[in-house]
């Protein structure tokens, strides 16, 4: 097994209202938090510009409401 490295944290600052409020919304709609929302988005950008699929998504780490009941 490959030995875990700690994550990144990532800051973005001086994010507008507006699109906050539409983060929180796109996140709604597809049933997930606003980190995991970021999480997708960051990861589809990352493919579209050929960064290697990891072996573990890194949204995955959370567990879904399926996985808790």
């Amino acid at each position: 097994m490959a030995p875990i490295r700690p994550l990144v944290t990532l800051t973005v600052r001086d994010v507008p209202d507006a699109l906050v409020a539409g983060l929180q919304a796109r996140a709604a709609r597809n049933h997930r938090s606003l980190q995991c929302e970021l999480l997708s988005i960051l990861e589809a950008a990352a493919r579209d510009v050929g960064v290697p699929q990891f072996p573990e998504r890194a949204s995955a780490r959370y567990l879904s409401i399926d996985e808790v009941a």
